[in-house]
């Protein structure tokens, strides 16, 4: 199904970088590694470049912006420590066990 679906989006959207990453997530998957890297290599051959992914959160009446690989944000640091210590907790309670699905697309 994975070969259907690739050959569809390749005849309709071929240069569509998040149509591209998730091709590759889904090679990633089911461990079609060799895939995976044909994807980001034909990305990168094309200029075809992921659009960073971003998240807001609001505190108290400040709206703070985070994009993926931010290395500029003034908080940062605090940020990272906060995030590691979440991981662990629900680590720790059996919520991510699958944490490679969160990383597939921060290569």
């Amino acid at each position: 199904m994975l070969e259907v679906v690739t050959k569809k989006i390749l005849e309709l959207d071929p240069s569509n970088p998040a149509y591209l990453m998730m091709i590759s997530n889904l090679n990633a998957s089911i461990g079609r590694w060799e895939d995976v890297l044909s994807v980001r290599a034909a990305m990168k051959k094309e200029g075809v470049e992921k659009v960073p992914g971003s998240s807001s959160i609001q505190v108290e009446n400040k709206v703070h912006e985070f994009l993926a690989k931010d290395t500029k944000h003034q908080n940062r640091m605090e940020i990272f420590i906060t995030l590691d210590s979440l991981y662990d907790q629900l680590k720790t309670v059996g919520i991510m066990e699958k944490r490679e699905m969160v990383l597939l697309g921060m290569a």
